[in-house]
């Protein structure tokens, strides 16, 4: 049996935070996991690693990769230039898995000449991923085609996509002490949040609770973990800020909670804002994000993504980062509300070896890895002729985008720059 080394093995005390120990860290993780790096993990795994060429970003881990991503076929070629790199490993990327999950890596390119459809490599991300980010265990729906003809207008992918809201307004942390961060959430919340309800699902103090947590609760999960809070301790805290009915002196249990509370909150804020959209929309968004960016489902996607506008009339726009929106992260703009007795829940998923979202029936406590709503709409399609049930098979088992965007309405053709 192969033995399964731990940090504490090296003996080295409270060096995580450092880059030292961050190094460690990883070389522990080679140690255990390889070979079972994914290519789009890598830019946060190197993160503290240093190397005098950039394009050593990608040419240097090619031998550490997954044999799925080590079969994309990526050629080290030093005579390219270092945008060229990073942008033919993005192509090669979504051309071999058929995705675009490589978006929801990507965010507002500033300081290099790169399409905002291909991750900058060289920049470390400046947020931390959300778990809800994470794929259903068929992603029949997503699966997308590079086009034939794509390299002939290079800066630009065509895709399809749903607009699900517009940002509005946005507020924004900054640099707060952690001591400010009460008063800051206070500020952020609307007087009539223990009085309304959001999107007609359920109250705006719980839609707000679980926002700001990134929906990172105990509820969101199939084992409970003393790592996450859950809904009655978030309300129960968030109640508290908000009356000022807390004192740090006081070693009860509501002020545990709330400091439980804040510091997850203030975890989920690194490099994000919290926003206001169209349709009653809240979220988290990058921090480049501004009012008139767009929120929307793209198709071999499976996380809401910022879009912004690059000219009025035309149908161009630049990946600005991924982002949550409460109520819209499990395809509810193209697919509908889930059924009542379902919910979304992340769970281990032992063929893709890792978290994934699942669907729990609530009058059973049965779970399952298929969307209900997707077994719904290839039953309507076979029962009125569209397909037959073998060719359903073939389309839950391999999926089609285009199959979803004949099915769902408001879809929009768009290149990404």
């Amino acid at each position: 049996m192969r033995y399964i080394y731990t940090f504490q093995d090296f003996l080295i005390e409270d060096l995580y935070a450092r880059p030292f120990g961050k190094r460690m860290s990883l070389l522990v993780r080679l140690v255990n996991l390889w070979p079972e790096f994914p290519l789009v993990d890598f830019r946060v795994d190197t993160r503290v690693f240093k190397c005098g060429d950039p394009k050593d970003r990608v040419y240097a881990l090619l031998s550490l990769l997954h044999p799925r991503d080590q079969a994309i076929g990526i050629t080290p070629d030093y005579s390219l230039t270092l945008s060229q790199v990073y942008k033919d490993t993005a192509l090669a990327w979504i051309g071999h898995h058929n995705s675009l999950e490589i978006l929801s890596r990507c965010e507002n390119q500033v300081d290099i000449d790169l399409p905002s459809w291909a991750p900058n490599w060289a920049v470390a991300p400046t947020v931390e991923r959300c778990l809800e980010c994470r794929p259903d265990a068929h992603i029949w729906c997503r699966r997308y085609r590079l086009p034939a003809g794509v390299n002939s207008e290079p800066e630009a992918l065509p895709v399809s996509c749903k607009f699900l809201t517009t940002v509005e307004r946005i507020a924004a942390p900054g640099p707060l002490e952690r001591a400010d961060f009460p008063v800051w959430i206070r500020r952020l919340l609307p007087k009539s949040v223990r009085e309304h309800s959001y999107r007609g699902q359920q109250t705006l103090l719980e839609a707000y609770c679980r926002t700001l947590c990134r929906n990172e609760i105990k509820e969101s999960f199939l084992l409970s973990s003393a790592w996450y809070i859950s809904q009655e301790e978030s309300e129960t805290a968030l109640t508290a800020l908000l009356s000022g009915d807390c004192n740090d002196n006081e070693p009860s249990d509501s002020v545990q909670q709330v400091k439980f509370f804040l510091s997850r909150v203030s975890t989920g804020f690194k490099g994000r804002c919290f926003f206001w959209g169209t349709d009653e929309c809240i979220g988290l968004v990058p921090e480049a994000t501004q009012p008139g960016d767009r929120v929307c489902n793209i198709l071999g996607c499976y996380v809401p993504i910022v879009l912004r506008p690059r000219f009025e009339s035309d149908n161009r726009l630049s990946v600005v980062g991924e982002c949550y929106v409460h109520g819209l992260m499990h395809n509810e703009g193209l697919l509908g509300d889930l059924p009542e007795n379902f919910r979304p829940v992340i769970g281990y998923d032992e063929a893709f070896q890792g978290l994934r979202t699942q669907y729990q029936d609530t009058t059973t406590g049965e779970v399952q890895k298929e969307d209900p709503r997707v077994l719904r709409l290839l039953d309507d399609l076979v029962s009125k002729g569209f397909y037959t049930s073998h060719d359903v098979e073939q389309i839950y088992r391999w999926g089609t985008t285009e199959l979803l965007e004949s099915c769902c309405t408001g879809i929009q053709h768009c290149k990404l720059v």
